[in-house]
């Protein structure tokens, strides 16, 4: 192989590349344009943002929220904090508490609640009921 032919290739080679880095640039700018749109909603949401880019930009989840991620720091926007399904079961356990303590109401009342109100699954909502359980046993404790 000749060193022209070498340098051919390579040129080639950086060309593919600046192609590549020119898309993810104008997929970049897009992301850009979808969130400009989406904080001038009245709810804005991170989620929604990221499902937008994901699906109009043809990109993965974690690709999606990637660039999310990269134009928030770069924006310095902070999207509404929402409420968590723990944060939601903490107030449901600390209204039922009391009651399962006494003997009042039932382990499966809570989860069941757990199931309903924060849509967690069986599983997930006897994993809720018995981490919350065991901080509060260690609050007493301590």
């Amino acid at each position: 192989m000749t060193t022209q032919t070498t340098k051919k290739k390579v040129s080639k080679k950086k060309q593919v590349f600046k192609n590549i880095k020119s898309k993810q640039v104008s997929k970049m700018e897009e992301a850009q344009k979808l969130f400009d749109t989406e904080i001038k909603n009245k709810e804005p949401s991170r989620k929604r943002l990221i499902e937008k880019v994901k699906t109009q930009l043809k990109m993965t989840t974690a690709g999606a929220s990637s660039y999310v991620s990269q134009i928030c720091k770069k924006s310095e926007y902070d999207f509404p904090k929402t409420e968590s399904k723990m944060d939601k079961a903490v107030l449901i356990y600390d209204k039922m508490s009391k009651g399962y303590w006494n003997g009042d109401i039932q382990r499966k009342d809570i989860i069941q609640k757990f199931i309903d109100e924060v849509g967690l699954t069986k599983a997930g909502a006897a994993t809720y009921f018995e981490k919350l359980k065991s901080r509060e046993v260690e609050d007493e404790i301590n």
